[in-house]
Order: structure tokens, then sequence, then C-alpha cells
């Protein structure tokens, strides 16, 4: 009873911990249902082991039972902190969420190019009317700029045929290589800023003359019809403006505006020869480029030409920081249509069809060794039908594909070689027919590499004839030789010379089957000679030498030893039915045995 007494009172102060656990809970937001489910697990887990353990030690263990006790004090503690700080969670949330909210847009804020930026009911400092929402005149937002326009610019640099060592090979120079992009021509490249006195200076003299056009009056005053508007962001217009049907005011007519790089916020307000960032001199319509206008970039580099709807478009030129220029036509912001482009480095250029920015259609390109290529391209590199005519005399017609040729294609080399057949990036690969000048000779057959490759025929001058196999341009492996007296070989070659097994057919009706070496007969061999005489045995520098046998058309043989092409040493004679057998020197007997 006593017990029990005693469970009593502990189960009551469960109950009553239960109904605080639960007013507390009530207060939490219903989005920590999770949580308050899992802390009610734990409550009834740690009170069910409180009881089993409070049971068994009270009856067996008495002096463990302070120790339960305070283990028991210290997880229901726990337990309550879970509460108490889950009450506070949605207000730490809330301002862990502005924390980064305010940050987040920090840090937009300076990542954002200045074309991406947009001025939303400014005051304007010289009125107390809110100006029209507009974005930076002349720049496209990103959301504008199409998928296939999110490329490099064409590299103007490609190197002529056939340079295909690394030493050859021209180096792509990147346009420019500093710190940040820009996106004028929606072509994503490096530029660097301007560090040259000399250029900055040039820039500095281009401004005044188109201030003086356009905003200035012969007294350096400005004229009239012309206002001053300076905007939060740091940049400036001067020039014409009128008001549209909404009452609000718009750039329209001529004017300059000056943009604030970000570079020199604190000088943000002074005047563009201290900030020198870019400017935009030239026609307005309704807030965006429209006309004739200059664009003057911070990097040194300037656009002259028509715009339209604030984008390059119609006649314009493009001098670029490196001294590279491209005048010709332009179409939604890229060179489109005719143009010509210079390569200053390299004192290259190209004069075509350009196509989104790239050379697209048909086109020269004239390379600063005297190479010369006209032809098609497509997407920036050489694609279709074009010719090259070298510096050097020689001249090539065909197929390209990649800046290579490939497909069928003719070449013509300044020594009067000439190629005509299939080639693969570059080189003369598949079936194709080589005509060498020099030895009046052709080579029909199958190449690789640039290289006569596997089997093939030659025809030569002197109307000779090889078919076999082959190996670069030399007979290697098996193949038959022509001759123009009629005389064939048919075996095998090595390194250009009969080598091994092989039967030649000679004019007056001989034939030789046996082996061969450096070009020679040499070896075990047979000849049957055109008077029905032969000779089986060894043979060497194309003359019997060692032992054979010889035997006449009239029945007489000789079994023995020979040296050049004579009898020479030990040997038996057989001639009208007689025997002579003894040492012989050059045909003649000197010894009989």
């Amino acid at each position: 009873m006593k017990i029990l007494n005693k469970d009593l009172v502990f189960y009551k102060y469960i109950i009553i911990y239960k109904i605080f656990a639960y007013i507390k809970i009530q207060k939490v937001y219903i989005q920590n249902i999770q949580i308050i489910k899992q802390i009610y697990i734990k409550i009834f887990i740690y009170i069910y082991i409180y009881i089993f353990i409070y049971l068994y030690i009270y009856i067996y263990f008495f002096f463990l039972y302070f120790l339960y006790f305070f283990i028991f004090l210290f997880l229901v503690l726990n337990i309550q902190n879970q509460i108490f700080n889950l009450e506070k969670l949605p207000l730490q949330e809330r301002a862990i969420e502005i924390k980064n909210e305010i940050f987040s847009k920090k840090k937009q804020l300076f990542e954002k190019e200045r074309f991406q930026r947009s001025i939303s009911n400014i005051q304007n400092k010289f009125q107390q009317q809110k100006s029209q929402i507009f974005s930076t005149p002349g720049k496209k937002r990103t959301s504008q700029i199409i998928e296939s326009c999110k490329k490099k610019s064409f590299s103007p640099f490609s190197q002529s045929p056939y340079q295909r060592n690394s030493y050859n090979i021209v180096q792509i120079v990147n346009q420019n290589s500093k710190k940040k992009e820009i996106h004028h021509n929606r072509s994503f490249y490096q530029v660097n800023k301007i560090l040259n006195l000399e250029q900055k200076e040039a820039f500095d003299k281009y401004l005044k003359d188109l201030e003086n056009k356009y905003i200035y009056d012969e007294n350096g005053k400005l004229k009239s019809n012309v206002q001053r508007k300076e905007y939060l962001d740091g940049s400036v217009y001067i020039g014409e403006t009128i008001l549209n049907e909404e009452k609000q005011e718009i750039r329209e007519g001529y004017g300059i505006y000056y943009y604030n790089n970000g570079d020199n916020m604190e000088n943000q307000m002074k005047f563009i020869h201290d900030v020198f960032s870019e400017i935009y001199a030239g026609g307005w319509k309704n807030n965006v480029f429209q006309g004739n206008g200059v664009y003057l970039f911070s990097t040194g580099e300037r656009y002259e030409g028509e715009l339209q709807n604030g984008q390059k478009h119609g006649k314009g030129q493009y001098f670029y920081v490196n001294q590279n220029h491209y005048y010709g036509d332009w179409f939604n912001d890229l060179k489109h249509g005719f143009g010509v482009f210079n390569i200053y480095l390299n004192k290259e250029k190209y004069e075509g069809e350009f196509q989104n920015g790239l050379r697209h259609g048909n086109g020269d390109y004239y390379y600063n060794n005297g190479d010369l290529y006209k032809g098609q391209w497509e997407y920036g590199q050489k694609q279709g039908f074009g010719e090259v005519f070298f510096q050097d005399g020689s001249y090539f017609s065909g197929e390209w594909k990649r800046n290579q040729p490939n497909g069928f294609g003719k070449i013509i080399y300044n020594n009067g070689d000439a190629y005509e057949g299939n080639f693969v990036g570059g080189f003369k690969d598949g079936n194709g027919v080589y005509l060498h000048k020099q030895a009046n000779s052709k080579f029909v057959g199958f190449f690789k590499k640039d290289m006569p490759f596997e089997f093939g025929q030659f025809f030569y001058g002197n109307n000779d004839k090889y078919e076999g196999e082959i190996n670069g341009t030399q007979r290697y492996g098996k193949g038959t030789y022509t001759y123009s007296n009629g005389e064939t070989y048919e075996g095998e070659w090595k390194y250009d010379k009969k080598n091994g097994l092989g039967v030649f057919h000679y004019q007056d009706g001989s034939v030789y089957n046996g082996q061969w070496s450096q070009g020679q007969i040499k070896g075990l061999g047979t000849m049957i000679y055109s008077d029905g005489s032969q000779y089986k045995g060894q043979w060497t520098k194309d003359q019997k030498h060692g032992n054979g046998i010889y035997k006449w058309s009239n029945g007489a043989w000789y079994n023995g030893s020979w040296k050049y092409d004579k009898m020479n040493g030990k040997g038996l004679l057989v001639k009208d039915n007689q025997r002579i057998e003894g040492t012989w020197n050059e045909n003649k007997l000197i010894n009989k045995i």
C-alpha cells in the first residue's frame, strides 16, 4: 500500500506536467506540428521507462532510486526547454528571412550590369514631377537577349588550309582581356579598361566634337532647345526633349547621354571628363536611340552609324580597342548583311556576308601571308564550297567543313603536282588521284592522312604500272608490276623492291619462280628458260650460285656447285650417256674423278 500511495503521487505530477505541456504547445504555430508530435512521443517514452525502473529499483535497489530520479528530472527539463524554443522559432525564422532578403537585395544591386538597371518613379533633380519608367537607353535587358546570341564573338583569325602544325596555327587573340563584360553587340567578351593616356585624350577630343555638334553653340553655351537632366544613378542627359501624349517628358530629337559606370560613385555627379564613362550622342525617339548616332564606350571602342529602337541597325562602323574595325550592315545590334572586318593585329581582312554577328554566306578572307579564301561560310566557319589562292601559286577548290577541306576537292601545287579526290579534316583521305608532274606518274587509290594507303595503282612515266599493296608512296606487300616491254613480276615487295617469294615473266618467255631480296634473285628458285632448259637451286645477285641442277633441252644435265652463273667446284655432268664427275672451274673440267 505504501508503494501504491507513492505511485499515485507520481502519476499526479505526470498528469499536471502533461497539462502544462499541452497549454504551452497550443501557443506554437501549426506549422510545427511534426516537432510537437516528436516531443509528445519522447514524453510518453520517458514516463513509461521511469515507471518501470521506479517500481523495479524501489523494491530491489533502493539506493539507486535517487540517481534515476535526477536522470528523469533532467529529461523532463530538456523537453520543457525544447517547447520554449519552439515558441520562439517562428520569430527566429522570420528574422533570418529578413536578413537574407536584405543581403540578397544588396548583392543583386551590385552584381547587375548597367544595361540591366532601370529607374522607376524617381524624382528628377530639376523638376518635382515623377520621371517616366525607362531602361538605360540603347541597352537590351538580359530577358531580351535570345539564346542563339549568347555566344562569343567570332574569331576573325583562321589559318590557311594545311597549316596543321601547332607552331603554324595562328592563336586566337581575345578581343580584350580584363574586368567586366559588355553586351553592346550581344557578344560576350572581356574588355580592357583604358589605361593609355593617348587613348583617353583621343576619347575626350572626339567627345568635345560631338558636344559642339549637338548641344553647344558658338559661345560654348547650351543651345536654346537643349535641356540638362541628371538621374539618381549619376547618368546625365543633355539634349532635346518633348512631352508625350501622357504629358511625360521623354528624350526625342538630338542629344548626348552620359552613363555613370559605377566605378567612381563618389564623383558620380561630376562631368564626363572626370568620370570617364560611356556616352551616346545622336538621334533619339521615345527615349531610345534612333537615327544616326555615335556610342563611345569607356573601353575606348566606338560605334558610328544608324540605329533603330535602341540598337545598331542599318549601316555603321565599329572601332575596337585592339584597333580592329568593322564597316557594314547591322540588324538588331548584330553584324548582319554585307560588311568588311579588318583585323589589325594580323593585318587580315574578311569581306563578305554576315548573319547574327557571324560570317555567314559568301565571303573572302585575306590572310597576312598572301593567301586568299573565296567561298561559303556558315556560323563563322568555312563551310560549303570554297577556293584558296595560295601566295606560292598553289590553288585549292572543293568542299569545306568546320574551316577545313572536307569532301571532294582538287589542289594544284606550284610544282605542277595535282590531287583530285576526297578530303577529311584538311587531309587527303579516301579515294583519289595524285599526279606527279616531275616524274610524269600517277597514283590512283586510297589515301590516309595525305599518304597513299593499303592498296592502289601507280602509273609511271615510262608506261610501267604497279597494282597492289602499298605503304605510303612505296610498294610494300603483295603486288603486280607490269613493265612497258611486257615483262611482269607478281609477288612480294618491301620498301619498293622485290623481296620474298615472286614470279617473274621475262620478255623472251623465260620464267623465274622463287626467292628475291633487295630487288634481286637470291635464295632458292627455279628458272625455266625459253629454250626449254631449266635450273633449280641456289641463286645470288640474279645468278646461279651455290648448289643446283641444270637441265639442258637436249637431255644433258649437271648437278653440282655453281659460282656466278658458271659450273665451279665439284659436280657431275651427264651428257650423251657419259658420266663426267670431277672438279670444275668456269664451266671447264680441271680434275676428273
